[in-house]
């Protein structure tokens, strides 16, 4: 699998697994950088992680998935073990290792984050767009217009 493959291997190096040899900083961010790039494509298809000790709730039917999920959980724990192992044991000097593992760590535990933020950058957009783009108080009647592209792209 894409996702573990690439989080064994950083795990089985950064603590002393089957191996034992250990990783450049280059094979270091290139496992990043695969494990990233799996993450961000399946985003909307990772599995959530269950909070201990609560109970599952019940689904509505037509909820579920026809198919399973092609990031299981298990996978996506292994990744963010992986992760957590290169956060402990990179140098602090190695800015870009941890900022890039900073990075797959936010898109593994919070991978909904980036939609989100476009979201609210298109409204941001939207909102300076109409202010921007309104027409002056015309008298008699003081009504501001918007030109209609903008009042459909609204729609």
């Amino acid at each position: 699998e894409f996702l573990r493959a690439p989080a064994s291997e950083l795990l089985d190096a950064l603590t002393g697994g089957t191996d034992g040899t250990e990783l450049g900083k280059e094979k270091i961010r290139g496992a990043l950088a695969s494990i990233g790039g799996v993450v961000s494509g399946f985003r909307t298809r990772l599995v959530d992680f269950e909070p201990a000790g609560v109970e599952k709730p019940e689904n509505i039917v037509g909820v579920q998935d026809v198919v399973d999920p092609p990031v299981p959980l298990e996978s996506r724990a292994l990744a963010c073990d992986a992760v957590s192992a290169v956060l402990e044991n990179v140098g602090a000097d190695d800015v870009e290792t941890l900022g890039m593992a900073l990075f797959v760590a936010d898109k593994l535990l919070a991978p909904h984050t980036q939609d989100f933020h476009g979201i609210k950058s298109a409204l941001r957009t939207w909102h300076a767009d109409a202010t921007a783009l309104t027409q002056p108080k015309m008298a008699p009647d003081d009504v501001k217009t918007q030109p209609r592209w903008l009042v459909a792209e609204y729609a």
